[in-house]
Formats: C-alpha cells, sequence, structure tokens
C-alpha cells in the first residue's frame, strides 16, 4: 500500500492515483479545450478551480457630458450690465428722453424737452395793447369775430401759436359785441360763467368737464377744461376792466404733462392794461 500523490489517500501499488483523483482528471481532461489568451482561462492539469481573468473595460473619460455646459453670469459681469443701463437710461434723460426726462426737468437739472411747442418763449402785446404776454415763437397776431355768422356778435383780437404737432396756445379778448357798459353788467362769478359758456359755444367744440372759480388779481376768473377725441383744452376766462379774456392751451393728450406746464406759464405771463 501506498499513498495518492495527489490527495495522501491510501491506495494499491500498482496504481498511479486513487480512484477519486482518477476519476477528477478523466474529467477535466474532457473540458479541457487548451489556454487560450482572449478569454484568460487555463484548466490545470490535475485538480484545482479554472480561473477566468476579469474582461478588460475601456477606460471612461474624466467627466462625461451629455450638453453643452451653460455658461454663468458672474456677479461682476452682472454689475457692470446694470451699471451700463443706468447710464444708458441717465443719459437718454439727460437729452430729453425715456423715464427720467420729465423727473431731471422737475429738478431743474435739464431743461424739458418741447415736444408740443417750441422751447423759445418772447414777450408780446396784442394790436389794441390792451395786455401783454408770453407765449412760443411763431405767434402772430389774432383780429377776428367771435361768430363768423354774426357780425354783431363781436370780435376777438389777441394773439396764437400752432406750431404744427397739433397743439395750439391762444390768447384774446371781446366784448361780444356788448361794448363797455352792456359788458359790465357781467362782473360777477356768475356773469364770468355765462360769458365762458358763450364763448365755448362758438369757438369751441368737446364736452366742458371742470368749471372752477378763480381769485386772480385782474378780477373775477374762471378755469374751465374741455375734451374733446383725444385730445383736451386748459381754458382761463378773466374779466377785467371792461374786457373779457380768454386764454387757451389745447393739445393731444400724450402731450398732456407739457400742455399743463405751457399753460400756466401762459397764465403767469399775462398782464392785462387797464
Amino acid at each position: 500500500m501506498k499513498t495518492c500523490p495527489g490527495c495522501s489517500f491510501l491506495m494499491s501499488d500498482d496504481q498511479d492515483r486513487c480512484e477519486k483523483c482518477a476519476t477528477e482528471a478523466g474529467r477535466f481532461e474532457l473540458l479541457d479545450p487548451g489556454p487560450t489568451s482572449e478569454t484568460g482561462i487555463e484548466f490545470p492539469d490535475r485538480g484545482g478551480v479554472a480561473v477566468m481573468a476579469p474582461p478588460k473595460v475601456a477606460p471612461l473619460p474624466e467627466a462625461v457630458r451629455y450638453r453643452p455646459a451653460r455658461k454663468r453670469l458672474t456677479v461682476s459681469a452682472l454689475a457692470l450690465i446694470f451699471i451700463g443701463l443706468a447710464v444708458a437710461v441717465a443719459a437718454l434723460g439727460w437729452a430729453g428722453h425715456g423715464p427720467l426726462a420729465d423727473q431731471f426737468g422737475r429738478w431743474g437739472i435739464v431743461a424739458q424737452r418741447s415736444e408740443a411747442f417750441p422751447e423759445d418763449w418772447r414777450q408780446l402785446t396784442d394790436p389794441s395793447q390792451s395786455f401783454s404776454i408770453e407765449m412760443p415763437i411763431g405767434a402772430g397776431y389774432v383780429y377776428a369775430g367771435v361768430d363768423p355768422a354774426v357780425p354783431t356778435a363781436g370780435l376777438m383780437v389777441g394773439a396764437e401759436v400752432d406750431p404744427g404737432t397739433g397743439s395750439t396756445m391762444t390768447a384774446v379778448f371781446t366784448d361780444f359785441g356788448l361794448g363797455d357798459a352792456g359788458l359790465v353788467a357781467y362782473d360777477s362769478p356768475a356773469g364770468v360763467r355765462e360769458l365762458a359758456a358763450r364763448f365755448i359755444g362758438l369757438q369751441m367744440t368737446g364736452e366742458q368737464t371742470v368749471v372752477r372759480d378763480a381769485v386772480v388779481p385782474e378780477g373775477f376768473a374762471v378755469d374751465t377744461v374741455v375734451l374733446s377725441d383725444g385730445a383736451s383744452s386748459r381754458v382761463r376766462f378773466i374779466f377785467a376792466g371792461d374786457r373779457f379774456y380768454a386764454l387757451l392751451t389745447s393739445g393731444p393728450d400724450k402731450f398732456s404733462a407739457e400742455l399743463d406746464a405751457a399753460h400756466q406759464r401762459l397764465l403767469g405771463s399775462f398782464d392785462p392794461r387797464t
């Protein structure tokens, strides 16, 4: 008896290996296709376990992107954009355009840009030398009937300007053909309102929305607003001495802020010589 070289089990002297090792060796011989470099599989000559080398995997790139990366603005870039926009808006306001133009004008930083009337004004006196007033350049004299269809309705005398922007400014006086004696009967707040309604009926079209008595150094006065399609008229009627004055500033609604300012300048410059 001797021991098996593969497992140290006892076997007969005429055997090279025990029955167990002989059986295992025969099974591996049937399965063994021989060593191969492609699969990395090698079978041992006898006994043991087959070992398979892991497959080689292609290395991945350091960073995988499925779509282009979005560029993000830095805080400094956003700050520069904001400063640029602010400078552009301020520059437009300085030039008389944009949302800051009116505010700069109210602060007195720049002169307000004029769109309804020329920026330059001049002092003038009506042809009869009865009053003086400031009006935009280009103003001409008015000498016409209050009611062209009725010559006895009296004359209007004064000045007006029409710069072709859809806006007009007028300063005239009339006695409605009543003469000094007849006009004196209207020297009261109620009388001024009655004459104002007569003037509007003859010279203007639209809806009268505001009628307000005013106290002025020259005498009794009435302020009113007349609205028409997309436009408005600001009017002050004044009874001073023996004359009835009408000061009008009219124009499209888009010029409302400028028309208000122009009308106030017109009223402030009015000086009747009674």
